[in-house]
């Protein structure tokens, strides 16, 4: 296995992570903004905007990630490249 497969394949799984990280916050950060906005907290309302923030955030730049992984593995061919 050469060095660039390597590193690509650490690319493939890092991005999976953060997009698994970010389905993980995203909900949680949503249920708990409604709590706190129920019970009208506003520290737990803040600390659910943050967390669905972050968690929106690591699943655009892993979806992001995995789909460049999958361009730079060859997974995804272009029209014009058969």
């Amino acid at each position: 296995m050469t060095n660039r497969n390597k590193n690509l394949f650490w690319y493939g799984f890092f991005a999976n992570i953060k997009k698994f990280f970010g389905s993980v916050l995203t909900p949680f950060g949503v249920v708990l903004s409604l709590f706190g906005w129920s019970l009208n907290q506003n520290g737990i309302l803040v600390i659910g905007i943050l967390l669905l923030i972050v968690g929106l955030y690591l699943l655009l730049i892993g979806s992001r990630d995995r789909f460049d992984y999958q361009r730079q593995s060859g997974y995804i061919m272009h029209r014009g490249d058969y």
